[in-house]
Formats: structure tokens, C-alpha cells, sequence
């Protein structure tokens, strides 16, 4: 797959990426501090 593609693919992967983290992070965070 050519660069070119790839970085115009990025920019809209990264707001979808960052939804995801910040979306799953609570759920990370309860279990480190039941971890912890």
C-alpha cells in the first residue's frame, strides 16, 4: 500500500482511535484501582 494512502487513512482513523481509548479508559481505570 502506497504512503500516500496510508496518511490520508490516518487522519480519519485518529478521531475514531480517540474516541475509542477515551470511551474504554473508565473501564481501564476501575480495574487498575480494584488492581491496585
Amino acid at each position: 500500500m502506497p504512503e500516500t494512502r496510508e496518511s490520508a487513512t490516518l487522519p480519519r482513523m485518529k478521531p475514531l482511535l480517540t474516541e475509542l481509548i477515551s470511551a474504554s479508559l473508565p473501564a481501564v481505570e476501575r480495574e487498575a484501582g480494584a488492581r491496585g
